[in-house]
């Protein structure tokens, strides 16, 4: 099971909720989630985990299943376990082999990268 190194919002296995969720910090899903999540910190999707919405957050962690948009600030990993279909946006989308993934995917461009470069 993935784990963060602080919990801040934490769906159980036995937990559905239908509706949206904001937070500042980070979210681990092993539950079923109805809904929009925007979460400043990451988004942990465990392999027991069931979501339908859009998700936006720093990192996104995709063990289990999901349908909807996932959007990222830096990265979206899809390990061998995941199964996703809709859209994706992130700087880099890294897939383990067996990910199963039906969709569009967007490269995103690095702004603090591109103003960092334009300055010099």
């Amino acid at each position: 099971m993935i784990r963060q190194k602080k919990l801040d919002v934490l769906i159980g296995p036995m937990c559905t909720i239908k509706g949206d969720i904001s937070t500042k910090g980070s979210v681990t899903i092993e539950g079923t989630i109805i809904g929009d999540i925007n979460a400043e910190g990451d988004i942990v999707f465990t392999k027991s985990a069931k979501a339908k919405g859009q998700f936006i957050g720093a990192n996104i962690i995709l063990s289990g299943d999901a349908e909807g948009i996932l959007k990222s600030k830096n990265y979206i990993k899809m390990s061998s376990s995941a199964n996703f279909v809709g859209d994706t946006y992130a700087l880099s989308l890294i897939s383990d082999e067996g990910a199963k993934f039906t969709g569009k995917c967007y490269v995103l461009e690095d702004k603090e990268k591109d103003d960092k470069e334009k300055k010099e």
